[in-house]
């Protein structure tokens, strides 16, 4: 995506991938102690933290308050107040932006499968920038986010969502019509994907490392259970759910 096309509403990127959790200590501890992942900051409350990746992204763990899992997408943008306007012109229902002072406004909304998004801007954001995963010095190691997701019932409707109503230009879609991937303009990936019959869960994160076996193996010798890698034309993968039963993806890019 080129930056010279951006508009002040137009989400340039993800500044936030996160998990809402029944248990916040819980998940800490897991994301922490089992993926590998340093908290960068602990909400005092112990309400949940968030931890800043080395290709500068941001996943975060949160209590929900209402005994509620699944994920969250904060999508980046410049101008919150605009970017809103634009999805209620085009008919989706979202709150009015809050204005955090000294940090950004965020405004709260749902897609047609009720996944939960934010749109977020940051006081003094510019253009969105490419940006450059740093190497890790332990392939197994969590270097950032390859993509955030959510599943869906009905793909078509939710690429037509985000799409036409959030104005995110797709990137990427399956030509069986099962769903999507959307490429910011940060170099970060979103997507939509069909959940099958058994669709029973909200979304989930695909964590880049450069080994995923030696990921897996980790993991695995810290007390989790994981699937084995498995092969694709572009990656190896590997599925898991963490204690909340949030689904991640250990992911290795080829």
């Amino acid at each position: 995506m080129s930056n010279t096309a951006l508009t002040a509403d137009a989400v340039v990127g993800l500044d936030l991938s996160a998990y809402l959790t029944t248990d916040a200590k819980r998940s800490i501890a897991f994301y922490r102690d089992v993926i590998g992942l340093t908290p960068t900051d602990i909400d005092e409350q112990g309400r949940g933290a968030e931890f800043t990746l080395v290709d500068g992204q941001t996943f975060g763990v949160w209590d929900s308050g209402e005994n509620k899992t699944g994920a969250v997408a904060m999508l980046a943008v410049r101008d919150g107040k605009a970017a809103v306007e634009r999805i209620r012109a085009a008919g989706g229902t979202i709150s009015d932006p809050e204005e955090i002072p000294g940090c950004c406004s965020m405004a709260f909304g749902k897609d047609p499968d009720g996944n939960e998004f934010i749109i977020h801007a940051r006081t003094g954001r510019e253009a969105g920038t490419q940006l450059t995963p740093a190497a890790a010095p332990d392939p197994a190691d969590v270097t950032g986010i390859d993509i955030t997701g959510y599943a869906t019932k009905d793909a078509s409707k939710a690429i037509a969502f985000y799409r036409d109503v959030v104005g995110i230009p797709p990137t990427g879609i399956d030509p069986e019509g099962r769903g999507c991937e959307f490429e910011l303009a940060d170099g970060t990936c979103f997507g939509v994907w069909n959940g099958g019959p058994e669709f029973a869960y909200t979304g989930g994160v695909m964590f880049a490392v450069g080994d995923a076996g030696a990921a897996v193996a980790r993991i695995r010798a810290r007390g989790a259970e994981i699937g084995d890698p498995f092969e694709s034309a572009v990656c190896r993968m590997a599925f898991g759910k963490d204690p909340d039963g949030n689904d991640y993806v250990i992911h290795q890019r080829k």
